[in-house]
């Protein structure tokens, strides 16, 4: 039979038309009308011959219209998705993305990790630090004595610096257990700069004004030459941070890496099935090209960020406001310009580009992260390969590892561990290894474990470094490690150092790093030399001299209660 609607030929028991949709009712809905194929549902609305709807009924839609629009809002929103999806995803955005997204997974385990940020404390110039190491072990078999009795020597060190009130102090001590055997002290406070010693100035202190030293040498020494010698320790400081790089070269760095990636050459080669740390990837294949005139131009880019720091400027304005001369500033300036580098670093990078050309790298992604970056090429004769692989662990950072060859000899650098701290522990075994001919000549391995909320000795950490299959030697160290934003407290408990086997000495180390709470070197009732005459920087001499006699003294009584004869002579025949 023909539809009602179109005209067209249908099945006598279709009930809807096949090509317009139209409802036809089945075999029993009678003759189709002359001018079916011109009308719709019958005749138009208010036209010859049209049936009035009965009271109250719906006003029916063409079926076939509904259809219609519906399969071209369908495909309309086909081809935007598609469209948009083509504008955001293409090669090198996708690529460009997954980069980002992958740098991002390694900042935020960074970020984990909880490391303080030291530049900012350098930059705030507010910044105080410690650190103190004590033999509490070594092995006799060294020189044939038994050297137990040396157990307990060992240095400290503090500073405390700030920059806002223009101080600075400095301690520096040696001892042996609960003894002293010699200390220094320093502070500077603005211009002014004390200097004593528990051992050789009887615990006073002795202070010069640095802006007036010149003027205060040639005083004392009747010498014109040192007249012009003033200096204000904390500004030189603020000239060095002045120099420092700042927002314009962080901006400069930006526009040179954005101008790189718009010059990279994408292109989508298909899937591909790796075998990653152990795991099957599905991951996606991208081949790109980093053109030569685009590589020497971020070259340009980053010298020019370097000189941006104008270094010369800085140490001639530094040697100026020591006092020194012209004639001799341009002299020191003329020595530093001869090892000023970046402009032959850059010429040395362009002449490796020039060898090596475009630069073309096979990068697989998975889960819109970077799994694999693959090179090969051959430079100067000779083959190179290196791989790059990350992923296939727990987490995505949990697992990295880096394959470089060049003709027959490679280095294999693994690693491996729990780099987010899931679970409460942080964890790394690394393992870098360097192989000639297919066998290993040279192996350095990493074990760390470090728990943040854990109580006593909460990190832990082994070195080892091997050759040929031998042992060379083993760094073992247990303790306690605490980190915040911006302080860094490492306890030592037990440094071990061995070789062969054999356990050489052992120490103990303590370390801290944080923001300055104050000065710890108090002064009072200095002397300033400026102050003394001739005869009071004799009878000075005089007493430094004696200071010195005496505790050289001090120093061979102490050793000789506390040391054996025999190790006695051994250790003065060593020195």
């Amino acid at each position: 039979m023909l539809c009602r609607n179109c005209g067209k030929e249908m099945r006598d028991d279709a009930r809807f038309c096949p090509n317009c949709g139209a409802v036809n009712g089945g075999p029993s809905a009678g003759p189709v009308p002359p001018d079916a194929g011109r009308q719709g549902w019958g005749a138009p609305a208010g036209g010859a011959g049209a049936a009035a709807p009965a009271e109250g009924a719906p006003k029916r839609r063409g079926l076939g219209l509904v259809i219609g629009a519906g399969v071209a809002a369908v495909a309309v929103i086909a081809l935007l998705v598609v469209g948009v999806s083509s504008l955001f995803a293409s090669p090198r955005g996708t690529v460009e993305k997954a980069f980002t997204k992958t740098t991002a997974a390694f900042e935020e385990a960074g970020d984990k990790l909880g490391m303080p940020d030291l530049a900012k404390l350098q930059k705030d110039r507010s910044i105080s630090g410690s650190f103190r190491v004590e033999l509490t072990g070594i092995s006799s078999q060294l020189v044939g004595y038994d050297l137990s009795d040396l157990y307990g020597l060992g240095l400290g060190m503090r500073t405390n610096y700030s920059g806002k009130d223009r101080k600075m102090d400095a301690q520096l001590s040696a001892f042996w257990d609960d003894d002293e055997l010699v200390s220094f002290q320093m502070l500077a406070d603005n211009a002014n700069l004390y200097l004593g010693s528990s051992q050789f100035t009887d615990g006073s202190f002795y202070g010069l004004n640095t802006e007036t030293l010149g003027a205060d040498l040639k005083k004392l020494s009747g010498d014109d030459s040192v007249e012009d010698i003033s200096f204000n320790l904390f500004d030189l400081m603020d000239i060095i941070l002045k120099a420092a790089p700042g927002e314009e070269s962080e901006k400069a760095v930006k526009e040179a890496n954005k101008a790189l990636k718009a010059a990279l050459e994408v292109k989508k080669t298909g899937a591909k099935t790796m075998d990653i740390h152990g795991k099957s990837t599905k991951t996606t294949a991208y081949h790109v090209v980093i053109p030569q005139d685009a590589l020497e131009d971020y070259v340009d880019a980053m010298e020019d960020v370097l000189s941006s720091v104008d270094y010369m400027s800085m140490y001639e304005e530094l040697f100026q406001a020591m006092g020194v001369s012209r004639d001799d500033i341009d002299d020191l300036l003329a020595d530093l310009e001869d090892v000023y580098v970046y402009g032959d670093l850059a010429d040395a990078v362009k002449y490796f580009l020039d060898e090596l050309g475009d630069v073309e790298v096979d990068v697989y992604l998975s889960g819109g992260y970077v799994s694999a970056i693959l090179y090969e090429e051959r430079i100067q004769g000779t083959k190179v390969e290196a791989a790059l692989y990350l992923g296939g662990g727990d987490q995505y950072v949990d697992n990295l590892s880096l394959e470089i060859r060049a003709d027959d000899s490679e280095l294999l650098v693994e690693s491996a561990g729990n780099h987010t701290g899931k679970g409460g522990a942080f964890t790394d075994e690394t393992t870098i290894r360097i192989k000639e001919d297919g066998r290993s000549v040279g192996r350095l391995t990493s074990e760390m474990r470090y728990e943040p909320k854990g109580k006593g000795n909460n990190f832990r950490w082994e070195i080892g470094v091997d050759s040929l299959g031998v042992s060379l030697g083993v760094v073992e160290m247990e303790g306690s490690l605490a980190l915040t934003k911006d302080s860094l407290d490492l306890k030592l408990e037990d440094v071990s150092v061995r070789t062969m086997g054999m356990e050489v000495f052992s120490l103990s180390l303590e370390y801290a790093v944080g923001p300055c709470k104050g000065m710890e070197v108090s002064v009072s009732s200095p002397t300033m030399l400026a102050d003394m005459d001739e005869d009071d920087l004799m009878d000075l001499g005089y007493d430094l001299q004696a200071n010195a006699q005496d505790w050289a003294l001090d120093m061979q009584d102490l050793f000789t209660s506390r040391l054996p004869s025999e190790l006695l002579w051994a250790l003065m025949y060593a020195f």
